[in-house]
């Protein structure tokens, strides 16, 4: 009967017959209501080195995602260097250099000292000075921004 008021025109006999059967249906066959579903609450705790492990899982297959897609594109990044530098021998070296630079002369710029415009070499030489002075064997001393660095032995 609701059905017939739901349309405009009037029924014709064969929908208004079919639809009497599904009214009688109704009765015998227990239709379910529909309810929000809750989530399941967990049949056993989860500790904080199960939460660990599955982030480091994660993080792993993530890894090997970007390692997989940096392969494809044959890509090399620019900034990680290729062979392994020993540090200590570097600084000695510089600091050998500047011990013979200091037997003539009072101070030694930066740049006498690296005499190349390479970006590699500039970094190569101005770590160590920066360990030398924080050992207190020679005295950096820059004037002004982006200006010559003056280095004196103490």
């Amino acid at each position: 009967m609701f059905l017939e008021k739901c349309f405009l025109h009037p029924p014709s006999e064969q929908v208004s017959e079919e639809f009497e059967e599904i009214e009688e249906f109704r009765d015998i066959i227990e239709i379910p209501k529909l309810a929000i579903k809750t989530p399941q609450t967990r049949k056993r705790k989860v500790s904080v080195n199960d939460l660990l492990l599955a982030l480091h899982k994660a993080l792993e297959t993530s890894h090997k995602k970007v390692m997989k897609k940096m392969e494809e594109r044959n890509y090399e990044h620019p900034e990680i260097p290729q062979k392994k530098i020993d540090i200590t021998e570097l600084i000695d070296n510089v600091y050998k250099k500047l011990l013979a630079y200091f037997e003539s002369r009072q101070k030694v710029t930066f740049s006498r000292l690296v005499q190349s415009e390479k970006r590699e070499d500039k970094i190569l030489t101005f770590v160590p000075l920066l360990h030398l002075d924080n050992q207190l064997k020679i005295n950096l001393e820059q004037k002004e921004h982006f200006g010559e660095i003056d280095i004196y032995k103490i």
